[in-house]
């Protein structure tokens, strides 16, 4: 093959890989939005992503030489045709998911078994055609590399690095840059762009490169793959391929959760997790490669040790009582082990298929099959009741399993297995009996109650309200506060006429849902992960007595889903979205869409609060975007700073919201309501003086907008969420860096 070809082939596969990784980042966003903001859903889109990939490439090895055949056509002209379906998915995926979300309205909350399922199989439904032909890709390249030169045999790891260096560079671009740049909807475009790109080079290569009779006529022989081998590279490699793709999905998924405490909550903390995956995987797939040229590659069975010691680093090396500890110290952590799958993966399939594309398409896709299995088993069984550190433990006994049966048959590994065992048996050893996880160091250490579910970890900490913290995967999500007392008590009081009934969206510890329950209306809670209501008793003593109450409810379900899908109406609704303002999804609480869903919620005359948990330290104009937003939807809105002094309350209706006198608003609430205000009310200050301090928090609309500033929140556009070249424009005293930003930004 010629040097210029096939440097051309990696350049496509580059650009391939680069857009397949920004539709996933996407696509995960998106569903998130339809679906709801749980790893469940996650999990599914990259099972599903991968579920496409595994037919994809199991199929296209027969399927494109049938199409050689009956056509007359290069491979690679049908590599461009896929490629030019899957740039048509970018248009259509989103518009399917908003049909289905509709669809699945009917099927309940979504800690419902039913919905859980039939949500899975609409993601599937509306991802699947568009991953099958990205499948496709891997196979049908490898046929026409195959008819350009058939004494190729690693044409599988060629391609495999190519597409992992352009992964990397989709998830770090797409998420740092593209989509603060110009919105979800804007980068899809550009990668479908990029796509037909990609087809129109594959077409115009295929005219200058037409298959030959001999190619057209081309059948594999059993003796040029290794799929019929018996030993271990008949029946260990599959299992290799299959186990070693199980392991790294499901590590993924686990280190998200373990290590939320220290990437946070914002979007760029996954996509520096997965980043970081890539990279270590493409800096093992190089080394690969470069060996191969020489050959003198690592034998995979030293591989498989290193792996199964490397499974162990993320939790021995990320104690929380370590002194070196930090985002550098999670991310080396995982690169060992992602580096050594790198070279691992493209080797076994490599010597498995000997070149052949359909026995490449075969390991491969099991291979994928692993990582389909994997994100679903992270997040319905070993989470869910496991935790991160039986987990992680269990998985690296997966990898020694690999280790010692492909040693036990193996005739030429002379290694080092004893010193291997006791590596393995030291660092396992610390990890089981030594070794604290983030997600356990607070139950540990702290008197506290600990629960697990299928979306998160939930802690419960401390003995006093000034020290009782909610946490979720780490992260402290409220405190026991009278801001959100007064979330409930001012927008009852704001009602035109005495309310009847009140929503709020986000439990947390109950105290907006208990404040709400005081007025004697029929109150309902929505909660995103099952286990935050039941921690209700740990921060109220009174909570059974609330549940009790025949006009109480929770319901397990996304805020918006619930807006969408149920048909009561309420005088007031009210929302506190988990902080920090920047974290990932909080856009889907604060956008124009869901302000639209709220006012078909709200009666006549009724009232929306909703909470801003902005400081000084956070930029201002995202406060200002979401003020925007808020502003656009209703007509009349008031905005208050908090009883404590940080963060902001808005009020929001669709008609005038009354200006009320302290007296006023007291003589509007019954007699438990008061007493709820009471509970933290300070010492020797009357009701009435807590209120007047309250009331006199308020500030004019215009304080919260920017005059030169249009940016605001909608679903396409998470202005909130995605903030670096924002940050890079505010801090660089570069004039053509900030001129150059600014004329790509779309507001």
């Amino acid at each position: 093959m010629p040097v210029v070809l096939r440097r051309l082939i990696f350049l496509l596969f580059i650009v391939s890989g680069f857009c397949g990784l920004l539709y996933q980042v996407i696509w995960i966003r998106l569903a998130y939005a339809s679906f709801g903001v749980i790893t469940p859903v996650m999990s599914v889109v990259i099972s599903i992503f991968m579920l496409g990939l595994l037919l994809g490439s199991a199929a296209g090895g027969p399927l494109v030489k049938k199409l050689v055949r009956r056509f007359g056509k290069s491979s690679i002209f049908f590599y461009g045709l896929a490629e030019i379906g899957i740039g048509l998915g970018a248009f259509c995926v989103p518009k399917i998911f908003l049909l289905e979300q509709w669809r699945l309205l009917s099927f309940g909350g979504m800690d419902s078994t039913g919905y859980l399922f039939i949500s899975a199989i609409a993601i599937a439904a509306a991802l699947l055609p568009w991953c099958v032909l990205m499948g496709f890709t891997y196979p049908f390249m490898m046929n026409f590399v195959k008819e350009s030169d058939h004494a190729e045999t690693a044409s599988f790891s060629f391609l495999y690095l190519a597409n992992v260096i352009g992964a990397m560079a989709g998830a770090l671009l797409t998420a740092g840059i593209l989509i603060e740049l110009f919105g979800f909807m804007n980068t899809l475009a550009i990668a479908a762009v990029c796509n037909f790109i990609i087809a129109a080079v594959a077409v115009a290569i295929a005219g200058k490169y037409p298959v030959a009779s001999k190619a057209a006529a081309y059948v594999e022989e059993p003796h040029e793959s290794e799929a019929g081998a018996k030993g271990p590279k008949g029946f260990f490699i599959p299992f290799l391929l299959f186990a070693s793709g199980f392991a790294a999905l499901c590590m993924e998924i686990i280190w998200t959760r373990n290590f939320t405490v220290i990437l946070r909550t914002a979007v760029y903390s996954y996509a520096a997790l997965l980043s970081t995956y890539l990279l270590a995987t493409w800096i093992g797939s190089y080394l690969y490669r470069k060996h191969l040229s020489k050959a003198r590659t690592i034998p995979i069975e030293t591989l498989l040790g290193a792996a199964a010691l490397f499974s162990l680093l993320p939790l021995v090396m990320n104690d929380p009582r370590l002194p070196f500890k930090g985002t550098l110290m999670v991310l080396l952590s995982i690169t060992p082990f992602c580096g050594a799958l790198g070279y691992l993966t493209p080797q076994l399939i490599d010597r498995y298929s000997k070149g052949s594309p359909t026995a490449a398409g075969w390991a491969y896709a099991v291979n994928t099959f692993g990582c389909i299995l994997g994100p679903l088993f992270a997040s319905y069984l070993f989470l869910a009741f496991w935790g991160v550190k039986a987990s992680l433990l269990v998985l690296s006994l997966l990898m020694l399993a690999c280790f010692t049966m492909y040693c036990h048959t193996s005739k030429t590994f002379k290694g080092w297995p004893m010193s291997f065992a006791g590596l393995f048996i030291a660092l396992f050893s610390a990890g089981c009996f030594f070794n604290d996880t983030y997600e356990e160091f607070f139950h540990l250490h702290y008197k506290n109650e600990m629960r697990r579910d299928y979306a998160a970890t939930i802690t419960s900490m401390g003995t006093t309200r000034s020290d009782k913290i909610l946490r979720v995967n780490g992260i402290c999500m409220t405190i026991m506060t009278p801001i959100t007392q007064f979330m409930a008590h001012l927008p009852l009081a704001y009602c035109e006429q005495p309310p009847t009934s009140a929503l709020v969206i986000c439990f947390g510890m109950g105290t907006t849902f208990r404040s709400l329950v005081s007025w004697d209306v029929n109150t309902t809670a929505v909660e995103l992960i099952p286990s935050v209501p039941k921690e209700f008793g740990y921060f109220w003593p009174d909570a059974d007595s609330v549940m009790s109450n025949p006009k109480a409810e929770v319901v397990i379900d996304d805020g918006r889903r619930f807006l969408m899908r149920t048909d009561k109406k309420f005088d007031v609704i009210t929302i506190d979205p988990p902080p920090p303002l920047v974290a990932a999804g909080s856009s889907l609480l604060y956008s124009t869409e869901m302000y639209a869903l709220v006012k078909r919620r709200l009666k006549e005359g009724g009232i929306f609060q909703i909470w801003l948990p902005w400081t000084q330290k956070e930029d201002e104009q995202t406060r200002s975007a979401m003020a925007r937003s808020l502003s656009l939807s209703f007509p009349y809105v008031k905005v208050s700073g908090s009883i404590e002094n940080w963060g902001n309350h808005f009020f929001a209706s669709m008609k005038p919201i009354p200006r009320l006198s302290a007296a006023e608003i007291i003589a509007r609430m019954p007699p438990k309501a008061r007493r709820d205000l009471l509970t933290w009310c300070p010492a020797g200050m009357t009701l009435e003086k807590y209120m007047l301090a309250m009331l006199s928090k308020e500030i004019p609309l215009s304080s919260v907008l920017s005059s030169n500033q249009t940016a605001m929140i909608t679903d396409a556009r998470p202005f909130n969420e995605y903030f670096l070249v924002r940050g890079l424009t505010g801090r660089s005293k570069n004039p053509i860096l900030m001129r150059v930003i600014n004329k790509f930004k779309i507001q």
